[in-house]
Order: structure tokens, then sequence, then C-alpha cells
């Protein structure tokens, strides 16, 4: 008797991590992607800027954050049989010692996190969570934390279901899984 064939699951995806560096041939496509989800989910930023001026100041200032250190850049890229850029996110690492108590090491933070609109409600960004959640433990994180404004329902909503119940909660809510 032969064994049944596995049904073709088209939601097992490989997700991988593509890094931005100020220096890559990527940074102005990274810049072009954050400016363009910063004012879209927050259009109050544009209030006293033009779209130009607001990119040519968020490009000078995560030029120096990302100078600073313990700043990480990365474009999700879905492995097929071409690559296909489906979002990025921005994290950077903190010692928190009122949260960690003595435990000395850092915490992943999640500054930005979006995936392009047609590969949303399909585990996708679940999966890239996953993938956030593992370079967590590479570079020897104790938690990965994620904030979320308390007006992003559909934000807020993702990250319960990614990272279980908020922590803490008020304007901003925060989502916190220990490693």
């Amino acid at each position: 008797m032969s064994k049944p064939e596995e049904p073709h699951n088209p939601l097992r995806v490989i997700i991988n991590l593509e890094s931005v560096t100020p220096d890559s041939s990527l940074w102005a496509s990274y810049l072009d992607a954050s400016v363009l989800y910063i004012t879209q989910q927050w259009p109050r930023m544009l209030h006293d800027h033009s779209f130009d001026s607001f990119r040519k100041g968020y490009d000078l200032d995560l030029r120096r954050r990302y100078e600073e250190g313990g700043r990480y850049l990365f474009f999700f890229f879905l492995e097929s049989e071409t690559k296909h850029r489906i979002g990025f996110v921005n994290l950077y690492t903190t010692i928190q010692p009122s949260i960690q108590g003595p435990d000395p090491r850092p915490c992943l933070n999640i500054a930005e996190f979006t995936i392009d609109r047609p590969y949303r409600r399909k585990g996708i960004g679940r999966s890239c969570v996953e993938v956030i959640r593992s370079k967590a433990v590479e570079l020897g994180c104790r938690s990965l934390v994620a904030e979320v404004d308390s007006d992003l329902p559909q934000a807020i909503a993702f990250w319960t279901s990614t990272m279980g119940p908020a922590v803490h909660t008020s304007e901003r809510h925060r989502f916190q899984i220990d490693l």
C-alpha cells in the first residue's frame, strides 16, 4: 500500500533577513519604506514638515542611531523561486534594569515592523516575528519587546496574537517575550 501524498501547503514559507546599513545599496530603499510607513501610521509627523524634509531628517537620525550601536535594520524576504521583499524591521537593544533586575543581557526592541499588504493575514507576519526572535537569541538578548500606540487596534491585535497579552498598557501597549 502506498503512502498518501502530502498535501501542498502554500503557507509554508521561509523568511530571510537581509541586513541594511547606511553604506549598503539597500539604504535608500529601506529609508523610503520606513518614511512611508511612519508617515502613513502617524500622519502628524508631517504636520510641520514636507515629506522630503521629514525624509532628510529621518535619514540623519537613523544614521546617527545606527552609528551609536545596537541598531539592526533588516528587510524581510520571502524565499521562493525569486526573492520577494515583503516588509522590514528596525530593531535596537537596551539594558533595562528596572524591568530586568540584575540580568545584564539586553532586550531586543522592535521600533518599526511592517509586512506589505499582499502578505498580511497569511501567517507570514508571525513567521517574521519568529525570525526576529531567533535573531534576539543569536544576539544574546534576554527578551523581545514591542510597544504599540493605543490608537492602533490592528497592530495591538497582531502583537497580542503573536506575543500574548500586553504586559503594560497606557498610551502604549508593551508586549514582551522572555527568551
